[in-house]
């Protein structure tokens, strides 16, 4: 009872500051999205106190600026739980990948727990290199879709508030992110594509399941592969022509608007399948 009368005493103070606003989180994954935002916000705002210009709130994500390329940036951080160990030709073929002319996107695709996520963030995270700059974009957060991707993408690659996009329609978005990406090499890895998929918008998928299943011929499959917004079909396309930019990317599916009707992946996508642990 003595600690919660002192969490309550602490959230009161928090919530009554003249130089925050709290923000509350109601889990593990919630608190990792919320963190680095709110410490940056929370520097800026006592600098401001104690510069006699206190506020009664705190800038919002949204209004502050990415870091300045080529510095990484981490929209949705990832979060490690051990180090990285093996996958040796895992990561030799990503960088293969990384150094040809060929094939804007890479694929790393595998059941859920394998470490596709880690094996993506590990290289990326240890290749500064040439490029223009470093993106990590996660799917694994409530909020994150394609139009949120083009956002944050544009928003770091012009280094402007991601509120500055807030008008632009998803087309446009689409159309200025491909540019950019073909102007200079950057760096991007999207996590957990799998995510923008009807298979996994349920109540997307319950309105399209067609009664009698796909009749054996499997179209029914590629129904439940194909994005859950059919525009994003198109950006995904126009992504693997994204040269000299590399986008790496983890998902438990390939998308079937990588795959031409054969079932093979269209040009300018490679991609692996893992393997074991």
């Amino acid at each position: 009872e003595d600690k919660r009368r002192k969490l309550e005493a602490f959230r009161k103070r928090a919530h009554d500051s003249e130089c925050c606003t709290p923000t509350i989180f109601n889990d593990w994954e919630e608190f990792l999205r919320f963190a680095h935002p709110g410490v940056v916000n929370l520097a800026q705002a006592i600098e401001r106190h104690a510069q006699g210009q206190a506020k009664t709130s705190a800038p919002a994500a949204g209004q502050l600026s990415p870091p300045a390329p080529p510095a990484f940036h981490l929209v949705r951080p990832f979060t490690q739980g051990h180090p990285f160990v093996g996958r040796r030709s895992e990561l030799a073929q990503i960088g293969v990948w990384s150094r040809s002319n060929r094939d804007p996107l890479f694929i790393v695709e595998a059941m859920g727990g394998m470490g596709k996520s880690m094996l993506t963030h590990h290289w990326i995270d240890n290749h500064p290199g040439k490029w223009a700059g470093r993106l990590w974009y996660s799917f694994y957060e409530s909020g994150a879709n394609l139009n949120d991707f083009c956002v944050q993408a544009l928003a770091y690659m012009e280094h402007k508030p991601p509120k500055d996009y807030a008008g632009l329609s998803a087309s446009d978005l689409q159309t200025s992110l491909l540019r950019r990406l073909k102007e200079k090499p950057w760096l991007i890895a999207m996590d957990g594509l799998e995510r923008i998929l009807v298979q996994y918008n349920r109540h997307i998928e319950d309105k399209t399941a067609k009664p009698g299943g796909d009749g054996g011929n499997g179209s029914g499959e590629r129904d439940m592969l194909g994005c859950a917004n059919p525009s994003d079909d198109d950006l995904l396309r126009a992504l693997a022509t994204a040269q000299p930019s590399k986008l790496l990317i983890s998902s438990r599916n390939m998308p079937v608007a990588l795959l031409n009707n054969s079932g093979k992946p269209i040009p300018g996508v490679a991609s692996v399948k893992l393997e074991g642990l």
